[in-house]
């Protein structure tokens, strides 16, 4: 056996599995920022701003939820809300800056706090940039599907105090390890008001 077949024998089918999955998702991502003229300073020193509370759906369309941009999660408590369904005025998305690589998110439901998590990005460009990514199995077929999904969100603050996103979501189906097929959708310029204080 030669050198070259022996290199070969060794490369695991489940790394380039993996390999195959990163491109597919990877190769996508943001496009370039188009309304950083609508943004007030974003930085080290000013990433305290962005601390409030937020509505849950933006001024244009429900999807994504500030919810599940901002936490990635699946729970239909957070994601499935639309303009007929009431009850979204009942939830808001509170950001906590705790330094100027992480925010501390919470999504509260009746002064309940129902989801927390932590995210880490870097500031750019007046942006907070974040990515999350997971796995989750596929039902019925718990055994032989997972779906691997990755997240590329970049946030600012508007003149006028309020959030803005632009979010891409891409996503493999992968049967055991072996990817199929996958898509993907991104939004930009989501506006998220501002919730007023009630103190």
């Amino acid at each position: 056996m030669d050198s070259q077949q022996k290199i070969s024998s060794k490369i695991n089918p489940n790394i380039l599995s993996w390999l195959i999955v990163v491109c597919l998702v990877s190769c996508n991502s943001l496009k370039p920022v188009t309304q950083n003229n609508l943004l007030q300073p974003l930085n080290s020193e000013s990433i305290a701003k962005l601390d409030g509370d937020y509505e849950v759906l933006s001024s244009d369309t429900s999807y994504p939820t500030l919810a599940r941009a901002l936490t990635f999660t699946n729970k239909k408590s957070l994601i499935n809300f639309t303009h007929d369904n009431l009850n979204y005025k009942d939830v808001r998305l509170n950001i906590q800056a705790l330094d100027d690589r992480h925010l501390k998110i919470t999504v509260y439901r009746h002064e309940e706090a129902i989801k927390t998590k932590k995210i880490k990005g870097i500031l750019s460009d007046n942006y907070f940039y974040f990515k999350l990514t997971k796995i989750s199995s596929v039902s019925p077929f718990y055994f032989l599907l997972n779906l691997y999904k990755k997240q590329v969100n970049r946030i600012g603050l508007t003149k006028n105090g309020d959030l803005l996103l632009d979010s891409y979501e891409g996503g493999v189906i992968l049967l055991i390890v072996i990817p199929t097929f996958g898509g993907d959708t991104d939004s930009y310029n989501l506006i998220f008001k501002r919730k007023k204080s009630n103190s």
